[in-house]
């Protein structure tokens, strides 16, 4: 009798673990293996996603599980936005995507309100003889950052940030993208492409965004773009 006993207890043990981990099993969201229990794939080594629940930094959504924002898809864990020193206009600003003449003209804004407007400046880069400076202004289409010639802003070159590279890498994804005039999607897009596969340097990481650089042969220029991270295969 007593063995009876104990071996019911033995399986109501066995039972009872077997549920509780089939109940805290995962699966993965790389390759689909199911009934993971440990913290990585045994099928592909991914990471156990994680359960903790955030609150959005960008629109304020609560109660989130993965790694973007469901509502304005903002990533979990962006990185630090850059800083910057508000400056103000010596005269219209006319831009570019990059540090030079040899970039794809953006457009030219502020012709009749130039005095009064204010812009953001995070970033120097010596092109065509001159300073250009990455700055950041208010559109009715929304924020834009682009590059214009520094005699256009009334700002301390001193107290800007040279650029520098920061790697190098490829478009990883199947086809021609639009890449962004800023950090994050409440940028607009820019209406040109970047071809697919394109090789890349990268100027800028803000946002889980980068700055890339790239040669568009249709247009016979270079041009920069903000894309997302994940976009780019770094080598």
């Amino acid at each position: 009798m007593k063995k009876h006993l104990i071996l019911a207890m033995v399986i109501a043990c066995v039972l009872l673990i077997t549920s509780a981990a089939l109940a805290d099993a995962w699966i993965c969201p790389k390759c689909g293996q199911t009934g993971n229990t440990g913290n990585f794939c045994p099928n592909c080594a991914t990471a156990r996603p994680s359960t903790t629940k955030w609150t959005c930094q960008v629109c304020g959504a609560t109660g989130n599980t993965g790694n973007y924002c469901p509502y304005c898809a903002s990533p979990k864990n962006p990185t630090p936005a850059a800083s910057y020193v508000t400056a103000s206009l010596k005269m219209r600003v006319s831009t570019r995507s990059g540090p030079s003449t040899g970039y794809d003209e953006l457009g030219t804004y502020f012709n009749n309100t130039w005095q009064n407007e204010k812009v953001k400046v995070y970033s120097k880069a010596y092109g065509s003889g001159v300073w250009w400076l990455q700055i950041e202004f208010q559109t009715k289409n929304g924020p834009i950052r682009a590059y214009t010639g520094l005699k256009r802003v009334n700002v301390d070159i001193n107290k800007i940030p040279e650029e520098t590279c920061l790697g190098y890498g490829q478009m990883n994804l199947a086809g021609d993208v639009q890449g962004y005039y800023g950090p994050g999607k409440n940028y607009p897009y820019i209406k040109k492409v970047i071809p697919w596969s394109s090789d890349v340097s990268i100027w800028a990481s803000e946002n889980n965004y980068y700055l890339v650089e790239f040669y568009d042969a249709s247009m016979g220029v270079q041009r920069r773009a903000w894309v997302p991270r994940d976009w780019v295969y770094v080598y």
